[in-house]
C-alpha cells in the first residue's frame, strides 16, 4: 500500500505479525518481557527468506555463545544484582572474552546480538536462579529468530503477493 512518501510493504507487515506472536508467546505461554524475543524477530525479518536465514542463524550462534561466556563468568563470579560492583570489570571481560570466542568460531556475525544479550543478563540478573535467568533470555531471543523465520517462510515475499 502506497500513500504518497509512505509505504507499507511485505516485510513491514510480516515484521509486524512476527512481533504480534512474539508478544502473544511471551504474555500467554512464557508469563515474560516480549523485549528480547520481538527484538531478534524485528532484526531477523529481512527481504526474503533466505536472507532472513542468514541473519537468524548468526544471531542465534551470536546468542548461544554470548549465554554459555555469560553462563562461565555466572558460575566464577555470583552476581548479586545488576548493580554488582564486580560488573564493572566483569562486563567488559565478559564482552573481550565473547568476541574473541565468536571470531575464533567464526560467528562474528552474531557480535551484535550476542553483546546485547550479554549485557540484558549482566545487568538485570536476579539475585536467584541466575543461570537459568540467562538461559531464558538465550531462550528468548532465539523464540524471536525462529518466529520470524517462520513468518517469513508462510507469508508471500512482496513479489508474490502481488
Amino acid at each position: 500500500m502506497v500513500l504518497g512518501p509512505f509505504h507499507l510493504g511485505m516485510r513491514t507487515v510480516k515484521t509486524g505479525i512476527a512481533v504480534f506472536i512474539c508478544i502473544l508467546l511471551s504474555f500467554f505461554i512464557f508469563h515474560d518481557s516480549p523485549m528480547l524475543s520481538s527484538l531478534a524477530a524485528i532484526f531477523t525479518i529481512r527481504e526474503n527468506l533466505s536472507t532472513s536465514y542468514i541473519f537468524g542463524k548468526a544471531r542465534l550462534l551470536g546468542i548461544l555463545v554470548a549465554g554459555l561466556v555469560a553462563g562461565v563468568f555466572i558460575l566464577l563470579v555470583p552476581i548479586r544484582s545488576g548493580q554488582d560492583p564486580h560488573l564493572i570489570w566483569l562486563v567488559p571481560l565478559a564482552i573481550m572474552a565473547f568476541i574473541t570466542l565468536a571470531n575464533g568460531l567464526k560467528v562474528n556475525k552474531g557480535l551484535i546480538s550476542g553483546s546485547a544479550t550479554l549485557l540484558v543478563i549482566f545487568f538485570n540478573i536476579p539475585l536467584d536462579h541466575q543461570l537459568s535467568y540467562a538461559a531464558t533470555r538465550v531462550l528468548e531471543t532465539a523464540i524471536g529468530v525462529v518466529v520470524a523465520l517462520v513468518v517469513n517462510y508462510l507469508l508471500p515475499h512482496h513479489h508474490q503477493a502481488k
